[in-house]
């Protein structure tokens, strides 16, 4: 046998393996966002790259919900808690804006104030869950209370335009120890 085909005979026994294991199951793999209630799920994705988005809303739409919650706290500031809920609560004021509309909780998710269902005022909503059993109103808490002060945070709920439960991305304020907020649906 030819010493130059010797060495490559062993060569290639010797590489074998290494090839073999260059076509593992990770070489497949496919990063991207894995939870299907974020905004860009990626359905082929194998391995979550930490790239996942739940608030599904443009800029313009986002200034548009936070502009209206600090419209909010500054009507609270000018006029009173009184005068801001009985105007937050009047279906045909300021504080409706088709799908828009204020609620605000004490600091235990009692709600004060609610433009949609004013049934809830004085109920404690905190364990509140939506139709996927997801606890939003302790989240929307904790971003309330955290150290920013204010935030997102999204759930599943009864939208009062189309009579549907969709997807609505809530902005929370801490203002004076309550939580005024708005959210819009998608």
């Amino acid at each position: 046998m030819n010493h130059n085909k010797s060495i490559f005979i062993v060569g290639s026994l010797i590489l074998l393996p290494f090839l073999f294991n260059s076509c593992s199951e990770s070489d497949s793999d496919v990063s991207g966002c894995t939870d299907s209630h974020a905004c860009n799920y990626n359905s082929e994705a194998t391995v979550s790259d930490g790239s996942c988005n739940f608030i599904c809303l443009t800029d313009t739409e986002k200034s548009r919900v936070i502009s209206f919650v600090e419209t909010a706290v500054t009507f609270i500031d000018n006029y009173g808690q009184d005068s801001a809920f009985t105007s937050f609560e009047d279906t045909s004021g300021a504080f409706i804006d088709d799908e828009l509309y204020i609620f605000v909780w004490d600091s235990t998710a009692t709600v004060l104030s609610h433009g949609f269902q004013p049934n809830l005022i004085g109920t404690n909503v905190y364990n509140l869950q939506d139709n996927h059993g997801k606890y939003f109103v302790q989240e929307l808490m904790s971003i309330a209370l955290g150290s920013e002060g204010k935030g997102w945070g999204w759930y599943y709920w009864d939208d009062p335009i189309t009579q549907t439960i969709r997807k609505k991305f809530t902005y929370v304020q801490l203002h004076n120890g309550i939580v005024v907020a708005s959210g819009t649906y998608k």
